[in-house]
């Protein structure tokens, strides 16, 4: 009669390699779980304070016009314009008594009614006059708190007004050649820088009118 089977020492053999592949793969499963956790727990951020702050939006205020305070600054250009403009021609009036009596005394040479000697004496004068108008013209000083443009424009008529005094100073002086050497020629060279002259004083006037209009100031209205 053949042993049970439980009884024979090779079934007990084989029962004890089950049982300890069964331990060994819960043992491997439970160091699977650890490691996961341990992964899980290194990939969480351990200091808080390293979450990125959202910068803060600096707003740019808004300039608000002025309306009173814009009208003011119009008004001030304007009055500046206006007082350069009274100096311009303040400078312009201030030989025309000299350059009448040179025209005066020509026109009297002319007629006989007076001598060289009287008519080189006021041609001297006049001479003398347009390049001490030349001067002023150039040390005449364009207000700073203009806008740029309207200083440039007010920098080229007062430029245009010495460049045509010093023509004029030079036609004098051409008369002045004439009267002493009775040479025509001389009055030609009069006759071209007077020419110049007044080509210049137009460009000066055309500056100064523009500048004007920059400030908005009208050509037609009146002085101050």
């Amino acid at each position: 009669m053949k042993k049970p089977v439980y009884k024979k020492w090779w079934f007990w053999v084989i029962i004890v390699i089950v049982i300890s592949g069964i331990g060994n793969m819960g043992k491997d499963k439970e160091e699977n779980k650890n490691a996961s956790d341990t992964g899980t727990k290194q990939s969480t951020p351990v200091d808080a304070t390293q979450k990125s702050t959202p910068e803060k939006k600096i707003e740019t205020p808004v300039a608000v016009s002025d309306p009173k305070k814009e009208a003011a600054d119009k008004k001030m250009k304007q009055q500046l314009v206006i007082n350069f403009e009274n100096t311009f021609f303040s400078v312009e009036n201030s030989g025309a008594t000299v350059f009448n009596k040179y025209k005066s005394d020509m026109d009297s040479l002319g007629k006989g009614k007076t001598d060289v000697l009287t008519v080189y004496g006021s041609t001297k004068d006049a001479k003398d006059t347009a390049l001490s108008l030349m001067s002023q013209y150039n040390e005449l000083e364009v207000p700073n708190a203009l806008p740029s443009e309207v200083k440039d424009l007010l920098e080229q008529s007062k430029r245009h007004l010495a460049t045509a005094y010093y023509s004029k100073s030079e036609a004098f002086n051409s008369v002045l050649s004439y009267l002493d050497e009775q040479k025509p020629s001389y009055m030609n060279d009069f006759e071209e820088n007077i020419k110049l002259a007044d080509q210049d004083t137009m460009q000066g006037v055309l500056k100064l009118m523009q500048a004007k209009e920059k400030v908005g100031l009208k050509i037609t209205e009146k002085k101050k």
